[in-house]
């Protein structure tokens, strides 16, 4: 009977891969995972010698970041900083989706710190997930350039204020747009003329003619209701 240790190093690497927790469709909750020993790529790395040889050198193990700042203390900043510097590094060259949860930790070193780890990596950000409050939201600096983002989810936990928040004006390919619990299309500025695919609570028709190109929408319901309370 072959053992798992005579598999070939691509096959290892494959199922390694498999591993990983699949975020997509399945919500933001479940799936934020801090950079610390408990992420599966670290996991792994840490059976052996050779699976760390393997992992280290897989750099799709290493392409979507997980960031769960409520368990990441930002009195360790500088620490927290070097692991998510090794962890892109560890990406190599590869486009990179990062997933960030901050709902309890929201201190003032919280804010600047999310901030910073979006804008080292906006070059290279093809996926963007934030699960926060509105407490965050509006400190968000997105600005650009993200030259290769193409999928942004924003999950707004809790009763929103009556904001209006700029983002991702210069992201030239973003083309699907997720908004997820609280979050609503009139909260927020963003570059519907790309858009292809929306996903979330629609407020007015007005997104249609904001986003002509768009071939996939769901979320009526909050427009329903609007509709229906009018007199």
């Amino acid at each position: 009977m072959t053992q798992i240790s005579d598999l070939p190093v691509e096959i290892l690497a494959e199922i390694f891969i498999h591993c990983l927790p699949q975020e997509v469709d399945e919500g933001l909750r479940a799936h934020i995972f801090s950079t610390s020993h408990t992420s599966t790529s670290v996991v792994l790395s840490k059976i052996c010698r050779s699976w760390r040889d393997i992992s280290l050198t897989t750099p799709r193990l290493w392409s979507t970041l997980y960031l769960n700042l409520d368990s990441s203390p930002t009195k360790s900043e500088k620490k927290f900083n070097s692991i998510v510097d090794r962890w892109i590094g560890r990406a190599r060259l590869l486009p990179l989706s990062v997933i960030i949860g901050a709902v309890d930790n929201l201190d003032y070193r919280c804010t600047p710190l999310m901030n910073s780890i979006i804008s080292r990596s906006a070059h290279r950000l093809c996926s963007l997930q934030i699960l926060s409050s509105d407490d965050f939201f509006p400190k968000l600096k997105c600005v650009g350039p993200f030259p290769a983002l193409e999928m942004v989810t924003l999950s707004w936990v809790g009763p929103p204020h009556n904001h209006t928040i700029q983002l991702f004006g210069d992201a030239p390919q973003l083309r699907e747009i997720r908004l997820e619990d609280y979050a609503v299309d009139s909260f927020f500025v963003l570059p519907w003329h790309n858009l292809t695919t929306f996903t979330g609570e629609i407020s007015s028709l007005d997104i249609f003619r904001l986003a002509p190109g768009l071939i996939k929408a769901s979320g009526f319901d909050y427009l329903r209701g609007t509709l229906l309370l009018r007199p």
